[in-house]
């Protein structure tokens, strides 16, 4: 990447284009290209740091833990909100 070091700033509405994508896009230059990354475990949450493979542009996708859905038979959800 050629502008190492250099932080990039989002631009106004980014976030929630990268949202409204489920990801898909990059945030700075939206494009759809198949961005790499390295995920991260961490207490409560995974960090799943991105690069562009277009424009270069780093970002950290944060997930955080919301709860569990039990697998098996005949077992039902035991976190309400999840799906």
């Amino acid at each position: 990447m050629s502008d190492e070091g250099v932080m990039r700033v989002l631009e106004e509405g980014a976030f929630e284009r990268y949202v409204d994508s489920d990801g898909q896009r990059c945030p700075f230059c939206e494009c759809e290209e198949e961005h790499s990354g390295v995920i991260e475990p961490r207490p409560g949450r995974i960090l799943y740091q991105m690069e562009c493979a277009q424009c270069g542009g780093e970002w950290c996708d944060v997930y955080v833990f919301a709860g569990i859905n039990a697998l098996g038979e005949g077992l039902e959800k035991v976190f309400p909100d999840s799906e």
